[in-house]
């Protein structure tokens, strides 16, 4: 099955040249292949629209396609340069693929040595050492493919000499200053002086580690899906610690960190981890954990392991819930009336609205909780409140008597940082519902309806 559309990074240097070049021989082999060559002007050289017109020369030459996109790359005191061109490239790049499309990038043999070196110099683990991949997936369902990641730079070198292609070459490659320029000016020729097929041994290596984390993730992913749960409240994800606990303490940090990967938060560091599972595991099933490194924050409650980002307000972050939970230290009350919860009200856990008899069924997406309450609960003054004192006395359906708040959060399973932005709707002062939990029995037994359409809805709807 041929891909949609081929899309080449075309820098114009030695490598993506002779790529374009084999490009126009598939295209006129192909005539209705449907390939296009992308050039990302950096502006951090002053030879960038010199390039740029060389790479727009070269496309009309090859007889392809060509984009020109102009990118800004972030620059700061704290930034890798080479890091946020990078981003900036792909971004751009990404730009130009949909569904079944197929990125093509240059990468050779002396590219997968030098990111391999990185990863060894970086302490990184076999995900790590795995370098860069013959083929992956991106986002959006297209693919990346490196045809010449098992060529050699001198073969590409030869073939690109023998065809007599011109090239541009980038003044920044000789900046050793850069990771990548100083293993490839300095270190890999002295590694190849004496282990000539060290790129081949090397890229062998890569493939091997390539290998046993796909082994790995497909041993850590069986052991994880029945641990990981997603929190009622929230809908974030979270880890059952209590049978990990029985497991090696080298299963316990895989387990975390593909959580954290499902989560789609970034990991720990290797110290980090391991300081993290020790005070994770070796806590008193009671006691309250919080630890924090970088943005990323983890939680222990009631054997649950929630982590969470305050960088990410989306819906698989906390973020949102905790800082309204920060806020709110005392009982914070607002008056509201049937209509505008008909409306729908917004709250830290979503959407409450307020749905006659018959309309339950409709309009179900995102709606994580509802239930129904008679006419004459909500029939007087109504309030929302948040964070009611624990020692507040409560009567769930369903339960044989009154309780305390705080206890009633536990059997809930709601944890601590988010029982601040429960919304508890009362109606003259008396609890009707702590939405997204439970309904009071009062309210459920007060002026029972004689007929169906004397009951209302209540519902929650996710951010």
């Amino acid at each position: 099955m041929s891909p949609s559309k081929l899309v080449l990074g075309y820098s114009g240097g030695l490598d993506s040249e002779l790529m374009a070049c084999a490009l126009s021989h598939y295209a006129k082999i192909h005539p209705g292949a449907q390939c296009l060559l992308v050039h990302v002007h950096h502006g951090l050289s002053p030879n960038a629209d010199v390039w740029a017109r060389h790479c727009e020369s070269r496309a009309a030459h090859y007889g392809l396609d060509f984009v020109l996109e102009k990118v800004r790359v972030k620059q700061g005191a704290r930034l890798s340069l080479e890091a946020e061109a990078r981003s900036a490239r792909y971004a751009a790049l990404m730009s130009h693929l949909a569904e079944g499309d197929v990125l093509l990038t240059a990468h050779h043999q002396d590219d997968q040595l030098e990111t391999l070196l990185l990863a060894l110099a970086r302490g990184l683990g076999p995900r790590g050492l795995a370098a860069m991949g013959q083929q992956q997936s991106l986002d959006g369902g297209a693919f990346q493919v490196r045809p010449f990641l098992g060529v050699s730079r001198e073969f590409l070198e030869e073939v690109t000499s023998a065809l007599g292609l011109s090239h541009i070459e980038d003044e920044s490659n000789q900046d050793t200053r850069f990771d990548r320029n100083f293993l490839r000016a300095d270190i890999i020729p002295r590694l190849k002086s004496r282990w000539s097929a060290i790129g081949a041994t090397a890229s062998r290596s890569a493939e091997l580690c390539a290998q046993t984390q796909m082994l790995l993730d497909e041993e850590v992913s069986e052991r994880l899906t029945p641990l990981i749960s997603r929190c009622p409240l929230t809908d974030v994800y979270r880890l059952a610690l209590e049978p990990a606990a029985a497991l090696s303490k080298a299963w316990q940090a895989q387990l975390v960190r593909g959580f954290l990967e499902a989560a789609a938060l970034p990991p720990p560091s290797k110290i980090q981890l391991e300081e993290a599972l020790t005070q994770l595991f070796a806590a008193k099933a009671d006691a309250a954990v919080s630890l924090r490194f970088g943005h990323t924050r983890l939680r222990r409650f009631q054997c649950w392991l929630y982590a969470d980002t305050e960088a990410d307000n989306g819906s698989h972050s906390l973020a949102c819930v905790t800082q309204t939970s920060v806020i709110q230290t005392s009982a914070v009350q607002a008056p509201v009336t049937q209509q505008m919860l008909a409306e729908g009200i917004a709250t830290p856990l979503g959407k409450l609205q307020l749905l006659p008899t018959g309309a339950e069924n409709e309009g179900l997406d995102g709606c994580f909780w509802q239930a129904r309450v008679p006419q004459g609960a909500l029939t007087g003054n109504l309030t929302l409140v948040y964070a009611l004192p624990g020692s507040t006395k409560a009567w769930p359906v369903g339960r044989g008597k009154q309780r305390e708040l705080k206890k009633l959060w536990q059997e809930f399973d709601v944890p601590p940082w988010l029982r601040t932005s429960i919304p508890m709707l009362c109606c003259d002062g008396a609890l009707v519902a702590a939405a997204g939990v439970w309904v009071e029995k009062t309210a459920l037994e007060k002026s029972q309806p004689q007929d169906n359409e004397d009951w209302l809805t209540i519902r929650l709807l996710r951010n």
